[in-house]
């Protein structure tokens, strides 16, 4: 696969510094603005989840830092609280002042010394704990003080700290997580290493002042330039003109250089943070294994075991590290977890990066292990089991809460509670098979140790049938599958195999697991076992071509059969997933799978989720990630209430135009249509399905797609015989038809019954008694909704429009 550069987190130290801000403890806050503390909780006076999630990352940072490098934190917090507002330090933030006054009126300038406060209040206090910096950020969002200088920043740009579009804590939580990105990708390996160990000899920072410069300038344009950002769309107001994008990001590193060179001339608090940055970011991609464990080391998930060496702390454990392995000692007692504290340190510098746990075993019963798996550790790992041990109190508390509950709100209780235990269960069942990977000649090999892989996969099952069991005591109809992810890591190799021989499918299957997931270099397939034969063959490869995307690799995805024959067509869908390029600038709304031919590209759909487009196929062959941008000139009519809509499923080829660039959005939709707009949503199109409609001939352009529907029950043609192919589609029979696809393709359940759901239309008594589950279960879902007059209008027809935002709110489930 394509190798990115690595990327590492000298931004961070700087974001998480005096640059870009944490929060200050509530006593800085009492000291600068007079301001009481509240005296609330956190759970009377919460923060957004974005702000919480940060805060977390912050403090889990300060955790990695020795006593020394804290003290250093500490240090420069205190300086910059009770040294930086006074009279003389104006130079520092005369850059950003004299940017923002030169687009402001003489009513709305910001002066330099209450600038100084302002910077001041968002010094390092990491050493506090969640509860105290989420009650001064808490305190600062209500400081009037704080709220005017803000408020006068804003002033001009449309944007305010009030309202229902206004400014939240959130917002400034997301826009410094994104600085914090966005200062990463200027950063290569060898780059970062001169920046951490530029001050190690005693070196000044001036010294490296005009390459960080270049580097924070470059990534504050990039922020700045984010449109998902509220806080980058109210700097537009500054940055309208032609040159002052770059003038802004300027400002920004200029004063973030001032305070440096003020504060931490000689980076040793910088230093620290980047540290305690490098080492919270650093994951063994596993800590478990039989009598010998190959590590493999990765920041941000790349790679960079080749950058350090390894060493156990605690020798006497009977393991040891050899010929780039941990190894266990024959002396070591059998059938026995043997635990060692292991270390990372760089290279070239002997600092320490990494630091944790690893557990090797040896089994009587199987004699000597060799590589082939994860180890036979009865437990999960830490994280999987703390998501686990949250989905089950999550379950907990939805037990109590549905005694006093509405049918409404049970729903949302019911629907909440499977969210939680269906991430717990992805979570849980990830399997690691890294080290169970072999190159040779270009071409990597997965050879999996069934016997130790069948003791990991017992403590999944055990896990998994807890949550479910846990769940079906708030409903006994509620159901989760589970897949099995077999994670082969990043492998420096353009084509990796692994065959599915009889026992990996058993043991799969027999773990519980409804599909397999296969994992390689950020690309995967999802697949029922079912669907392959044993000593089948699946193999990822890579064929980067970047005239195809620039966004993403071209993948070629492969089913090779014991007798030699592919596989490319599947009764079930499967589930193809391919990493976006992360540097790239696109619209993520607008990402689609692309099927590469020799015709040139195919669209076929998928939604973006964290870096990754996932797309369902029924076939396979070679994929790559675009952005399509598809523009309809007659849409200005719905624009506020499917204009994004539209442009999204046009964008994933699962509707088009009708010519010359028109959509036609009040035009009706045909049944046909809206069969060939579900099939291709939910990636169903383009099997082999057949249909026995004496209305639907062969070679009818609608035929695979009304196949592929009726083969999935989701529709049953409007009698036996007949489809009706050209006939207008009614409101019911769409929503019926979303409903079961939702619930024969993906699984989807409601827990509320349909008289409940449909008290809310006052026609619900015209909704055919056939399509009466239909409409309950997507109206539940909040797929399709009612009219302004409270009526559903089942026999209404269906407009093009509002055809596109349904399938728009399928994609969202």
């Amino acid at each position: 696969m394509k190798k990115k550069v690595l990327k590492t987190t000298v931004a961070a130290s700087l974001v998480f510094g005096s640059i870009a801000g944490i929060p200050l403890s509530h006593k800085g806050i009492q000291e600068l603005f007079g301001t009481p503390v509240a005296s609330a909780s956190l759970s009377e006076n919460p923060l957004p989840p974005e702000a919480n999630a940060w805060l977390e990352r912050v403090l889990n940072v300060y955790s990695k830092l020795t006593a020394e490098e804290q003290a250093e934190v500490k240090q420069l917090s205190l300086d910059l609280a009770n040294n930086s507002v006074s009279s003389g330090n104006e130079y520092l933030v005369e850059p950003l002042v004299e940017f923002i006054n030169a687009k402001q009126d003489d009513e709305n300038e910001i002066n330099a010394f209450e600038t100084l406060a302002v910077v001041a209040s968002f010094s390092l206090m990491l050493s506090s704990d969640q509860e105290t910096l989420s009650k001064g950020l808490n305190t600062l969002r209500e400081n009037g003080d704080f709220r005017a200088w803000i408020s006068r920043i804003l002033a001009g740009s449309g944007v305010s700290l009030d309202g229902e579009n206004g400014l939240d804590v959130s917002d400034f939580a997301e826009f410094l997580s994104a600085s914090q990105s966005a200062v990463i990708n200027q950063f290569d390996l060898e780059k970062a290493l001169v920046y951490l160990n530029a001050h190690k000899n005693g070196k000044l920072l001036t010294e490296q002042r005009g390459a960080l410069k270049a580097d924070l300038k470059a990534a504050y344009v990039s922020v700045i330039g984010d449109s998902n950002l509220k806080i980058s769309k109210a700097l537009a107001y500054y940055t309208s003109q032609p040159g002052e994008k770059t003038a802004l990001a300027e400002a920004l590193a200029d004063t973030a250089l001032n305070y440096l060179d003020k504060f931490d001339s000689d980076a040793k608090a910088t230093t620290a943070i980047l540290k305690g940055v490098v080492r919270s970011e650093a994951k063994l991609a596993s800590t478990s294994g039989g009598v010998e464990l190959t590590p493999r080391l990765t920041i941000f998930g790349e790679d960079i075991s080749s950058y350090v060496n390894w060493g156990v702390e605690t020798p006497e454990s009977y393991i040891s590290f050899s010929g780039g392995k941990f190894v266990l000692s024959s002396s070591a007692p059998t059938d026995t977890n043997v635990t060692a504290s292991v270390y990372a340190k760089a290279k070239v510098y002997d600092e320490l990066v990494f630091k944790g746990n690893i557990t090797l075993r040896r089994n009587s019963e199987s004699g000597p292990a060799g590589p082939g798996g994860p180890g036979p550790g009865t437990t999960l790992p830490p994280q999987a089991a703390e998501q686990a041990q949250a989905a089950k109190k999550a379950v907990e508390e939805a037990k109590a809460k549905l005694a006093e509950a509405s049918p409404q709100e049970k729903s949302k209780i019911m629907k909440e509670a499977l969210k939680n235990v269906k991430e717990a269960i992805k979570e849980i069942g990830k399997v690691s098979l890294s080290n169970t990977v072999t190159v040779t000649n270009g071409k990597a090999t997965a050879n999996v140790n069934v016997g130790q892989l069948q003791q990991q996969l017992a403590a999944i099952k055990a896990e998994v049938d807890a949550l479910k069991a846990s769940l079906k005591e708030l409903d006994a109809n509620a159901n989760v599958n589970m897949a099995l992810t077999l994670d082969l890591g990043d492998v420096d190799a353009d084509e990796v195999s692994l065959q599915l021989v009889s026992a990996l499918l058993t043991a799969v299957t027999g773990a519980g697991a409804t599909s397999i997931n296969v994992t390689v270099n950020g690309a995967g397939i999802n697949f029922a076992p079912s669907e392959v034969a044993a000593g089948t063959t699946l193999t990822i490869s890579n064929a980067s071509d970047d005239s195809v995307s620039g966004i993403a690799d071209v993948v070629t995805f492969t089913f090779v059969a014991p007798t030699g024959g592919e596989i490319d067509e599947f009764d079930r869908p499967v589930s193809l997933t391919l990493s976006v390029d992360s540097d790239a600038d696109f619209d993520e709304d607008l990402l689609t799978a692309a099927k590469v031919t020799e015709d040139g590209l195919e669209i076929v759909g998928g939604t973006y989720e964290n870096g990754t487009v996932t797309a369902p196929r029924s076939t396979l062959s070679t994929y790559t990630v675009v952005e399509n941008e598809v523009e309809f000139v007659d849409t200005a009519s719905v624009g506020t209430w499917a204009g994004k809509e539209i442009k999204v499923v046009a964008a994933k080829g699962i509707v088009e135009g009708r010519g010359a660039g028109d959509f036609d959005p009040n035009a009706s939709v045909t049944r046909a249509e809206f069969a060939k707009m579900i099939s291709k949503a939910l990636g169903i199109a383009g099997g082999s399905a057949k249909e026995s409609f004496a209305d639907v001939s062969a070679d009818d352009w609608f035929q695979p797609y009304v196949a592929a529907v009726s083969k999935w029950g989701i529709t049953n043609g409007r009698t036996p015989t007949s489809f009706d192919p050209n006939a207008p589609i009614t409101r019911a029979e769409m929503a019926t038809m979303i409903a079961r696809g939702l619930q024969q393709v993906r699984g989807e359940q409601s827990f509320i019954a349909n008289e409940d759901v449909l008290a809310q239309f006052k026609d619900a008594d015209q909704i055919l008694a056939t399509l009466e589950d239909g409409v309950a279960f997507a109206a539940d879902l909040g797929i399709v909704q009612g009219l302004p007059t409270e009526e559903f209008a089942p026999n209404a027809h269906t407009t093009r429009a509002q055809a596109a935002v349904m399938i728009y709110r399928l994609l969202q489930q």
